[in-house]
């Protein structure tokens, strides 16, 4: 590798870096929440911005009790556009590797964003299905280019049996969960400086293309641009149906007409007519005449 392409590449990699943290760290100091603490190892220590000790008995760090499932959250206080969602593990302040003991109750973690303290309201950022003891990075970078107000971590060991290398009940050993992402809503892009196209539903949008998750009634497109057409029928069509449409409604004017017309008359006793055979009626007037002449 020439010494040109290694400049390249460090170069490219801190203009990398420049990008990803221009973006704001919005969880810092805010309010959070975790299932079953111990102690006081509460976890508003998860976004307290401190983590020069890793260690899960120090004070920088959140230490929930074992248990079958452990679950962390933070609330954001508004819906707001994230970029991606940064982990930073409890190591007892030693060497992260296969060895070290705390590996294991991170193994097949997961992560959501969602607009309601209810995870699975919302979507799933990352889970895990692949690390290993020997794999699991620290800290760990998750790319979510969406929009929430709760960010959670969750795991649990509920379904035997388990793969190799996990431990038998879990833990949140969490130092640090950094969500970086734009503070102002309705904002993208470098330094969270460019709004939202006017059509996005709830003018929420990706915080990096700026194309609309959803759109507003009546708009199509990846920033809502296209306004929807309403369907077009042809002229004879149009024409058949108005015409059926007038049949109808004159066949059911006219039976409502008779039926009302039915339902009103009056007939005295006298007036009431008895059906008879006509053949029969003539013959008894013709004997009656013949009668009459003889």
């Amino acid at each position: 590798m020439t010494r040109c392409t290694v400049l390249f590449s460090c170069l490219l990699v801190e203009v990398m870096c420049l990008i990803v943290f221009s973006f704001e760290n919005v969880a810092l100091n805010k309010s959070a929440w975790q299932q079953d603490t111990v102690f006081n190892y509460a976890a508003k220590r998860g976004v307290d911005g401190r983590k020069s000790s890793l260690s899960r008995f120090g004070d920088e760090c959140v230490t929930s009790e074992y248990n079958a499932t452990s679950e962390w959250r933070v609330d954001l206080e508004h819906v707001l556009s994230i970029h991606h969602i940064s982990i930073l593990f409890a190591t007892d302040d030693k060497d992260w590797n296969k060895d070290n003991e705390l590996t294991k109750y991170f193994l097949g973690f997961s992560a959501y964003i969602s607009n309601t303290t209810e995870r699975e309201d919302g979507i799933l950022c990352f889970r895990d299905t692949t690390y290993t003891r020997a794999t699991i990075p620290n800290p760990i970078n998750i790319p979510c280019p969406h929009y929430g107000r709760f960010v959670t971590y969750y795991n649990n060991r509920t379904h035997i049996p388990y793969p190799e290398g996990y431990s038998d009940t879990t833990a949140s050993f969490l130092c640090e969960v950094e969500v970086y992402g734009c503070s102002d809503q309705g904002k993208f892009g470098e330094n969270c400086s460019m709004p939202c196209p006017p059509k996005c539903l709830k003018n929420s949008c990706d915080i990096t293309k700026g194309t609309c998750f959803e759109c507003i009634v009546g708009y199509l497109g990846p920033t809502c641009e296209i306004k929807e057409k309403k369907p077009q029928y042809p002229l004879p069509f149009l024409c058949g149906a108005v015409g059926f449409l007038v049949i109808v409604v004159s066949i059911t004017s006219y039976r409502c007409c008779i039926k009302g017309t039915r339902g009103n008359a009056q007939f005295s006793p006298e007036d009431e007519i008895i059906p008879q055979n006509l053949s029969t009626q003539v013959h008894s007037e013709d004997l009656f005449f013949k009668r009459k002449h003889l």
